[in-house]
């Protein structure tokens, strides 16, 4: 399978990630492992639709620092609650690297 963050341009995130939800296989794991690959497009739109929302609003609840805004569009999602850490620090390590000035699309090796 290739990387979604080598997809051209053109590609879609949104739209597979509704394909894969009406099919059962946008899965936690597919969406960690998006987070990790740093294609952040296909994990704001899989939560998007995961959730049933916009997915700027997604980008939205993702980018909130706070304790509220990615809890209340994780739990929107139906995610499992004893993963909500993982993601929550897969995050946090995703925002240091940016302030850090890291390269955007850069595997964080999360598994």
């Amino acid at each position: 399978m290739r990387d979604l963050a080598s997809m051209p341009r053109a590609f879609d995130p949104e739209a597979l990630a509704r394909r894969l939800h009406a099919t059962g296989r946008l899965t936690p794991t597919l969406l960690m492992r998006a987070l990790c690959k740093g294609d952040a497009r296909f994990f704001e739109a899989g939560m998007a639709v995961r959730a049933g929302i916009a997915a700027a609003s997604a980008v939205t609840l993702i980018a909130d620092r706070g304790p509220l805004g990615f809890k209340a569009l994780y739990d929107k999602g139906r995610l499992a609650p004893e993963l909500f850490q993982a993601f929550r620090a897969a995050l946090n390590i995703v925002a240091d690297v940016k302030r850090s000035g890291g390269r955007t699309g850069m595997s964080l090796a999360c598994g």
